[in-house]
């Protein structure tokens, strides 16, 4: 009798363990509710949208949306911060971590060749006996293959001031051994609040091409090019807008309107195979670039600041960014279009923007300052490049303390 109450006891604790564990992923699954604000759900198109609550490594909650349906995947592995949360950048996230900066598109830092994928990091060390800096190359190579990671510490016999300026890099995979680094180097007078730096306090801007050998470990300075700051510079808020397509370096720049006193926004592009060097007008003065996305031989570039060229005045209505396509190949601006996104707030943010099959989609951090609790919920908006019409507006309202990283990955991306 003793035994059949023991077993009735635990049957009963077994089952009640059950429906406690049921009902707590029912309650936290129905933390996450997809509000359809405009048009269909179609519009999506073959691209899923990654939300990725960042809890731990292994303790993410992932929420995937399409077309289709919505789903949520627990202990999914965390991707890094300003990375898109494809399959690869997640595998490949032992390599990326040094990069793993909030708030700032790092993946101009990866290179990807057919058995390997490449990390890129410059810095400036300080050296003791010497009492001054040294510009390192920390570089990390990621068999696809076996997964083995080899890393290399590369002293490039440079050094930068960067109290009194600001550096851009990009690095180009050549071949085995080899990788070029493009360093953009623009110096200013100085000052004792360089948040306050206007036009005519820039001295000089430099482009500098180097040569890194994984095998000798070594570097070589092949190529030095100067320009007038007051001419052409970098700009603090744009300064890590810079990227690479093929043999190309680009750069985000301000260059001077010689029919004008004001600057135009500009990329600098540089080949490092003939050493060409040529200035895309990108038909705007003063952006404030939030995010860019480069699919083949386009660029997409997303500014929520500055004014179409031959106004001094912003131009942006509330709550709208600027979309300017540049053919990379033509070296010309496709368009230049307005789109609506209610980011106008602090705390609201673009957390990815993609093209692809005529449409551009974004994703959005925004917040409700009425709101009591202050929440934040997540946008997903996809638009026409054609006409720029709003195709459709999704808004996800997911409770959650931790940050979340966004992606816009295809299929077999993930």
């Amino acid at each position: 009798m003793n035994k059949n109450l023991g077993k009735i006891f635990f049957s009963i604790v077994f089952v009640g363990i059950i429906f406690i564990g049921i009902s707590l992923f029912n309650l936290d699954k129905n933390n996450v509710q997809l509000e359809d604000i405009h048009g269909n759900r179609n519009a999506l198109g073959d691209m899923n949208i990654l939300l990725q609550s960042k809890k731990g490594f292994y303790e993410t909650d992932e929420i995937k949306i399409n077309k289709e349906n919505i789903s949520i995947k627990r202990m999914a592995k965390e991707g890094l911060d300003s990375f898109n949360l494809t399959k690869r950048n997640i595998d490949s996230r032992e390599i990326l971590e040094t990069l793993n900066t909030p708030f700032t598109d790092n993946s101009r830092f990866i290179l990807e060749a057919e058995e390997k994928i490449v990390s890129v990091e410059l810095s400036n060390d300080y050296i003791f006996e010497e009492d001054s800096y040294e510009l390192i190359a920390s570089i990390k190579v990621k068999n696809k293959k076996s997964d083995k990671v080899e890393s290399y510490v590369i002293p490039m016999d440079e050094s930068y001031d960067e109290d009194n300026g600001m550096l851009s890099s990009v690095p180009i995979l050549k071949d085995k051994d080899n990788i070029y680094i493009v360093i953009l180097y623009s110096s200013y007078e100085d000052i004792e609040d360089d948040s306050k730096i206007s036009e005519n306090q820039y001295e000089r801007t430099l482009l500098n091409l180097y040569k890194v050998n994984l095998s000798s470990k070594k570097c070589k300075h092949i190529l030095s090019k100067e320009y007038d700051g007051k001419d052409i510079h970098l700009i603090e808020r744009n300064e890590s807008v810079a990227f690479s397509n093929k043999n190309k370096s680009y750069f985000f720049i301000n260059k001077k309107n010689n029919s004008r006193e004001d600057y135009k926004s500009s990329l600098l592009e540089f080949d490092v195979i003939s050493k060409e060097i040529n200035i895309i007008d990108l038909g705007t003065n003063d952006d404030e670039i939030s995010r860019y996305y480069v699919d083949d031989n386009r660029a997409l570039i997303i500014s929520n600041y500055g004014s179409e060229e031959g106004s001094n005045e912003q131009d942006l209505e509330s709550g709208q960014v600027r979309s300017i396509l540049v053919n990379l190949e033509d070296k010309k601006v496709e368009y230049i279009n307005h789109i609506n996104l209610n980011i106008n707030g602090e705390g609201q943010s673009i957390l990815q923007v993609r093209i692809n099959n005529g449409k551009i989609y974004v994703v959005t951090d925004e917040y409700e300052p009425e709101d009591i609790k202050g929440k934040n919920f997540y946008c997903i908006y996809v638009f026409n490049e054609k006409d720029n019409k709003l195709l459709y507006k999704g808004k996800i309202n997911q409770r959650t303390s931790y940050r979340v990283n966004a992606g816009i990955v295809t299929e077999d991306e993930l």
